[in-house]
């Protein structure tokens, strides 16, 4: 709040973006290769930035998590979701693979440099289709380096995948 009474809306941030099936940035392994940089720019394809997925596969290979933040860009100090979808082993260099529509998935994000997490709990509900999930109460209350994790319990094994942001 400023001294005048009016609020202070934090700047809207651009979320890296990685362009699913063109072979961008897609990892496989503990770690999906951070997003920043020249992933952040595209400035001149706005359209391109609507229809990205950020993609990676679980640490032991079992799943892969696609999933892109609803409204893009990630707004900064201010609720948003994200449109997940999961799918059976590493699919990283494949458009589509055989969607997981029967497992438990809990999504959350942590700052590395700072030790602490996010000041929600979000859930992850299926949607229409199978393998597609929709995560709401996402909230990034701060610009810096985020770790993304998504969690899957399937058949009673828990796979992780990470994705690393970072959101000025």
């Amino acid at each position: 709040m400023r001294r005048d009474g009016l609020a202070v809306r934090p700047p809207r941030v651009t979320l890296p973006v990685l362009l699913c099936g063109f072979g961008a940035l897609a990892a496989c392994g503990p770690s999906a290769a951070p997003l920043r940089g020249a992933a952040l720019a595209l400035a001149g394809a706005p359209s391109a930035a609507a229809l990205s997925w950020s993609v990676a596969c679980s640490e032991r290979g079992g799943f892969t998590a696609r999933w892109r933040p609803v409204p893009d860009p990630i707004p900064v100090n201010e609720p948003f979701e994200l449109d997940l979808r999961i799918e059976r082993g590493d699919t990283t260099a494949a458009p589509h693979g055989e969607p997981i529509a029967d497992a438990e998935v809990f999504v959350h994000a942590w700052m590395p440099d700072h030790r602490h997490g996010m000041l929600r709990r979000p859930v992850a509900t299926p949607a229409s289709r199978d393998g597609d999930y929709r995560v709401r109460g996402m909230l990034f209350h701060m610009g810096g380096t985020w770790q993304l994790f998504v969690d899957v319990i399937l058949d009673g094994e828990l796979e992780r995948v990470r994705f690393d942001l970072e959101l000025p």
